[in-house]
């Protein structure tokens, strides 16, 4: 009997922390599909704003299907919650609060906006994120200047020695 109360114990303290998927220094990766909540279209072009405690951590755009991807690291969430903000033109604007623990796949349905208003605060809000798809030029300056990135991990690297593809996994270092 004295045996068995420890290891029941144990099993039940290994049983606890392996339920939490959170990891520190991990990204975590929100992606899903924006449609028409009458119609069921896609919608290309939405402006997607994460934010944890009121602080952005990500922005992003959904492409010419209606999919978006955003990423962050984890490193940045407050009490494990994000609210999602989705901004589109003669779209309602859309806000959405998840309690966040791994990567997350989300289907968003935006209803049109009756007025199609816009004003100049909120058309700006609407664009001023907006990047243009990095040409070569871009990244032929990058690579001239070579500057250091740190990873959600907390390494640090050289604009030469990271993946084009996995650059939205590193911030430049200010």
């Amino acid at each position: 009997m004295k045996l068995i109360l420890p290891i029941l114990l144990l099993s039940f303290v290994t049983c606890c922390f392996s339920q939490s998927d959170y990891v520190a220094g991990q990204i975590y990766k929100i992606e899903g599909l924006c449609t028409d909540n009458n119609n069921h279209e896609k919608l290309p072009m939405l402006f997607v704003e994460i934010y944890s405690n009121n602080e952005l951590i990500s922005i992003g755009t959904s492409d010419f299907d209606g999919k978006f991807l955003c990423k962050f690291c984890s490193n940045k969430l407050k009490d494990d919650s994000i609210t999602i903000k989705f901004t589109g033109k003669e779209y309602q604007q859309k806000t959405y609060n998840f309690k966040i623990l791994s990567d997350t796949l989300i289907h968003i349905n935006l209803s049109a906006d009756p007025k199609k208003e816009w004003t100049k605060e909120r058309l700006f809000e609407y664009t001023r994120t907006f990047i243009s798809e990095c040409g070569t030029d871009e990244i032929s300056k990058e690579y001239e200047l070579n500057e250091l990135y740190r990873h959600c991990d907390g390494r640090i690297k050289n604009f030469r020695e990271i993946k084009i593809e996995s650059l939205n996994e590193w911030e430049l270092i200010e």
